[in-house]
């Protein structure tokens, strides 16, 4: 699609993108984890900073487009802000950055 065809020509190692879905349509987790979260919602974060990759790494976040264990990740919505700051502090500052503490479920 457009999206993939503008990451691949015009992305850079220095550009972080961040998709993030809509509501699953209903029975999705169902099918995938057999549990249904009707709050569940898909975040794809891409990238090609090898320095970002192993943060997301460190954090549980997998390559693909499934999570591999129904575990892999969880994080609300307003958790999401300590997550992109720390990202963007550690990965993309001149020096070390400073550490923000990550907060899965929000501040």
């Amino acid at each position: 699609g457009f999206l993939e065809q503008f990451i691949r020509d015009h992305g850079t190692a220095q550009d972080l993108f961040i998709l993030v879905g809509d509501h699953q349509p209903p029975a999705m987790e169902h099918l995938i984890w057999d549990q249904i979260n009707d709050f569940a919602v898909p975040l794809h974060i891409i990238q090609k900073n090898p320095t970002v990759h192993s943060k997301l790494t460190t954090l549980d976040f997998t390559s693909g487009m499934i999570p591999l264990t129904k575990d892999t990740v969880n994080w609300t919505h307003e958790g999401l802000y300590s997550l992109i700051a720390d990202i963007l502090s550690s990965c993309y500052s001149a020096d070390e950055g400073i550490p923000i503490p990550l907060k899965r479920k929000g501040i």
